[in-house]
């Protein structure tokens, strides 16, 4: 009889230990948990931090937004989409549902680049037919807004010029140091969807 008390005591015992170890695991579950805290914080953090040089950006997107709507930024929302370090990007929408996205990479010791779409501007297929001159004066007049508002040379040599007659079109430009009169390699692309309006452009400063 001593011994089945002392089997019995010893049972008990084990379970005893055995519950306090599982609380232990219970209470440290949530210290484990808690590094991921801060980083998701810090994300969230980084993402609606103002962009570097965000003024450059504001001033891309407003000469696109006056060159084919007439209307300026405070006509929508801007949201910042990428802030990391070389590369971010900000999207403008309207209560029309126009939504349009302006993005920079900017890695040290490499060409600038933006990046400019509308993405409700169809711009693709272009019959080759020569533009008015009123249309080439107006693509001339954005090309420059946009180097100025990219933080380019203003200088520009017109390539090729081609466009439809339902306005859509497409022209290059060689800009700043490369606008020696020479378009072998284009620095702005552009490209206009029906009715003239911007539906991309594609920029690397020299």
């Amino acid at each position: 009889m001593h011994r089945r008390t002392r089997y019995v005591f010893s049972l008990i015992l084990g379970a005893i230990l055995a519950m306090s170890l599982l609380g232990c695991g219970s209470e440290d579950a949530p210290e484990a948990a808690s590094p991921d805290t801060p980083t998701e914080q810090a994300e969230v953090d980084t993402e609606s931090a103002p962009l570097p040089d965000e003024d450059l950006y504001l001033g891309v997107l407003a000469a696109g937004l006056d060159f084919s709507y007439q209307i300026g930024l405070a006509n929508g929302e801007i949201v910042i989409v990428e802030n990391m370090e070389g590369y971010g990007s900000l999207r403008w929408t309207d209560a029309e549902d126009r939504n349009i996205i302006v993005a920079r990479r900017y890695v040290t010791g490499e060409p600038e680049e933006w990046t400019y779409v509308d993405e409700g501007v169809q711009a693709n297929g272009v019959t080759e037919l020569e533009p008015t001159g009123e249309q080439l004066l107006a693509w001339d007049n954005l090309a420059g807004e946009i180097v100025t508002a990219a933080g380019g040379e203003p200088q520009l040599t017109r390539g090729y010029a081609w466009t439809s007659p339902e306005g859509i079109g497409s022209t290059i430009y060689a800009t700043g140091d490369l606008a020696g009169g020479s378009t072998d390699d284009p620095n702005l692309r552009i490209n206009f969807g029906e009715g003239g309006l911007l539906g991309r452009f594609d920029f690397t400063l020299p």
